[in-house]
């Protein structure tokens, strides 16, 4: 189980095997505002959106990117949105079936 903690920004690991007594594992640095999470497909990397409703000293901006098969290593961060003074606001991954071009050719059918 990942749950994350906006401040100072933390992404905490349980063994949930026993959901009455969830096990603490560890705790993986991610940034200040750390809030929504999604996993890749194949469950290997865990992002973690780094804003919580732009609250003073818990929106960081950034995109925190962990390898979980590598014991929760933080690879780095996206900054993309934060370097244009922006913050992401709710993080998720599109469905592999997601064709952007299927997208624009049925908005030309309209």
């Amino acid at each position: 189980m990942y749950v994350t903690t906006a401040k100072p920004g933390f992404v905490n690991l349980y063994d949930n095997a026993d959901p009455r007594q969830p096990k603490f594992l560890q705790a993986i640095p991610a940034a200040p505002g750390a809030h929504h999470s999604v996993l890749s497909p194949d469950e290997r990397y865990l992002f973690v959106q780094n804003s919580l409703l732009n609250l003073e000293g818990m929106s960081d901006g950034s995109i925190t990117v962990i390898d979980l098969t590598k014991g929760g290593k933080v690879l780095g961060s996206i900054d993309t949105l934060k370097t244009a003074g922006f913050n992401p606001n709710c993080i998720m991954l599109l469905p592999n079936h997601f064709r952007p071009a299927d997208l624009r050719a049925n908005q030309s059918l309209k």
